[in-house]
């Protein structure tokens, strides 16, 4: 059996806020003793440019962009099929075919309730890469031959008081580089591509799949890290403190960790220092077995 999952865009960003409501889907596609999952995109047409709900800054281009390089290139991790709705008529249509349909109504890709769950030992699924990106990341350390360190920055004008200190990053970078490990910087999409990179930032499924085969991947401020906290690779989150809203909406307060997190995976309420960072990922480095 398969179960269908209604993805509103009148609620629901084009972000990677969408991988959370992935997980949702999965927990309820397990709840059920579903051994399939299908995802319907149902567009907001009195929205942005028909189909979404304004989010950010971002135009309908870029909207429309992000749709088909996140929202639908993400559902491979869970191992989702997906389906973009034309219509709502055509996705409450699709409601009633299915024997199984999860329709949640409102932000479905908040995680609190994922959160809630776990505390009460529900099990969490993890998101995972599929295996043609594992290979071609695996292609590619091969070559390089040392244990890989990524650091995920963000830098946007939205919200810019979540941006990275750069100078602190480059310097953690220049460290890292010192005691043996291969760095590998990753932008946000939009400004790696405008420069005429972009190998995984461009895709989200190379990108999981990198992050799995890293010794360590230090993320900021930003949306990526909802990516790395729902798969099993490791990580370092950096960020000062949560915003007041986090508590309902992520069901976290400060200086939690993450109910299903492992001994690799930690969220660092720090400002993103050069001496802060440098200092949690000794301490990881000095707590390996």
């Amino acid at each position: 059996m398969t179960l269908t999952a209604f993805y509103d865009l009148e609620f629901g960003p084009v972000s990677f806020d969408f991988v959370t409501f992935l997980v949702r889907a999965m927990m309820e596609r397990d709840r059920r003793g579903c051994d399939g999952l299908h995802v319907v995109v149902v567009p907001h047409e009195a929205g942005l440019g028909g189909f979404s709900r304004h989010w950010g800054p971002h135009d309908e281009a870029a909207t429309r962009w992000r749709l088909w390089h996140i929202v639908v290139a993400a559902c491979p991790l869970a191992g989702a099929t997906v389906t973009l709705a034309a219509t709502r008529e055509q996705a409450r249509k699709m409601s009633y075919r299915a024997e199984h349909s999860w329709a949640p109504e409102g932000k479905a890709h908040l995680a609190a309730p994922i959160m809630d769950a776990a505390r009460k030992g529900t099990p969490v699924p993890r998101l995972a890469a599929t295996e043609a990106a594992r290979r071609y990341v695996d292609a590619w350390l091969v070559r390089e031959g040392r244990k890989v360190v990524t650091l995920t920055m963000r830098r946007q004008s939205n919200d810019p008081a979540r941006n990275a200190d750069r100078a602190a990053w480059l310097a953690l970078a220049a460290w890292l580089e010192k005691v043996g490990y291969c760095v590998v910087t990753l932008d946000d999409a939009h400004d790696a591509l405008c420069k005429g990179r972009g190998y995984v930032e461009l895709d989200v499924d190379l990108r999981l799949a990198l992050y799995e085969r890293a010794a360590m991947n230090v993320v900021g401020n930003n949306g990526l890290a909802a990516l790395l906290w729902h798969s099993a690779a490791p990580y370092l989150r950096v960020a000062a403190g949560l915003p007041a809203e986090w508590k309902a909406n992520i069901g976290l307060a400060q200086g939690e960790q993450i109910p299903w997190a492992t001994r690799d995976q930690v969220l660092m309420y720090a400002p993103d220092t050069f001496e802060a960072m440098r200092a949690a990922l000794t301490d990881w480095e000095n707590a390996k077995p």
